[in-house]
């Protein structure tokens, strides 16, 4: 019955794909932007894309200096990882820092934009469609608060990269 089950809901054509496609691009017959690009949300606005987020990684460390911070107002805390920069926060996603969890105040975007303040990141990227199904939270409508609005009064917009606006401090 589980065989019959597997067959019929398609896992064993998905699994026989995937590990083709890894072996090609073990095997260098594929190029990693194209092997990226099968990990992605399959909404029509990709809440997430490993492409993407490779992009942005490699946009970040070539614009910016090991020792610049940045943070990444979404939930994609590889970029830190992938780009070798540190985060201006103590929160790697956004979600813990500005849902006011456990009705404290260290967990607000009040006390997120000052802490951002303080640290002047070089660059505050906005995931705009990410946002948390359960809570209903969505970063772009979280981005829109005051206190962050005047934070990005000092940044302007230098590029987008997929579902990713990113914001490079003014100096």
């Amino acid at each position: 019955l589980t065989a019959f089950m597997c067959l019929r809901s398609g896992s064993v054509a998905r699994a026989a794909s995937s590990i083709s496609r890894d072996l090609q691009y073990i095997r260098g017959q594929m190029d990693r932007q194209a092997y990226l690009q099968r990990y992605q949300s399959q909404q029509s606005r990709k809440a997430f894309s490993a492409a993407d987020n490779e992009l942005v990684a490699d946009y970040v460390a070539s614009h910016t200096e090991p020792a610049d911070r940045i943070f990444v107002f979404g939930m994609s805390a590889s970029i830190y990882y992938s780009s070798q920069r540190l985060p201006a926060n103590r929160f790697l996603f956004a979600y813990p820092a500005v849902s006011n969890m456990g009705n404290r105040p260290e967990y607000g975007v009040e006390t997120l934009a000052a802490d951002l303040g303080r640290v002047q990141p070089r660059y505050i990227i906005l995931q705009r469609s990410n946002g948390d199904s359960f809570s209903g939270w969505k970063a772009a409508e979280a981005f829109t608060a005051p206190s962050l609005v005047a934070l990005l009064e000092r940044y302007s917009i230098d590029t987008e990269i997929g579902d990713f606006l990113l914001y490079r401090r003014n100096d």
